[in-house]
């Protein structure tokens, strides 16, 4: 995930994230960092949970370095869940001989 994040200590910052699945409308863990520009520490390190959406993502998380509440949404390459298989295919039926 790219996108923009919030901190409770006022900064905000470009945060890039791993989400622990790619699928939509599931819940994740992640885990990222994030650049403050406006800050004097300009790192974040952070570990949270969020939700996917379609090619999206919110995000709740620790920032250890800043040692703050971190809130992020952003841009997420998100697939379609994958549907279940039903098996092989069945067999086509068998015509007897003449």
């Amino acid at each position: 995930m790219v996108g923009i994040s919030y901190t409770f200590s006022g900064d905000v910052g470009l945060s890039f994230k791993v989400l622990s699945s790619d699928i939509r409308h599931i819940a994740v863990a992640t885990v990222g960092t994030t650049y403050y520009p406006f800050s004097p520490q300009k790192l974040g390190l952070d570990l949270g949970v969020g939700y996917t959406y379609n090619n999206a993502a919110i995000t709740t998380s620790w920032d250890f370095l800043k040692s703050s509440v971190q809130f992020s949404a952003g841009y997420a390459d998100i697939d379609k869940p994958k549907k279940k298989s039903d098996g092989a295919p069945p067999l086509p039926p068998v015509v007897p001989g003449p």
